[in-house]
């Protein structure tokens, strides 16, 4: 990340190694986001998609957030009862790079 914050310095920022970029995605997901403080508004699901074909689920409760990842379409996805695996509040969509981040792809 502190390389390509020198880059943006510099103005010209370059995506990050897909590999680094999906496991950055993944890091950030649980480590940063995934916590037992509780989610001070309604439940919410938020679903991260990247173009590399990895998808993640952030959900967001009283219990606090936590983050899985989303399986590959056609196969089962296990849930706590009551939770449609389809249905998410929101989502990103990007590269993992661009989800990583944050930023806008067509700047």
């Amino acid at each position: 990340m502190h390389t390509y914050d020198a880059q943006v310095a510099l103005g010209a920022p370059q995506s990050l190694p897909v590999e680094a970029a999906l496991d950055g995605v993944d890091e950030f997901l649980s480590t940063c986001c995934a916590t037992t403080a509780a989610w001070p508004h309604e439940p919410a699901a938020v679903d991260y998609h990247t173009t590399e074909g990895r998808s993640w689920r952030l959900w967001l409760s009283a219990d606090g957030a936590r983050t899985a990842r989303l399986p590959k379409p056609g196969t089962m996805f296990a849930t706590a009862a009551g939770e449609d695996p389809d249905a998410a509040d929101a989502s990103a969509r990007g590269t993992a790079s661009d989800l990583l981040q944050a930023r806008d792809p067509d700047e």
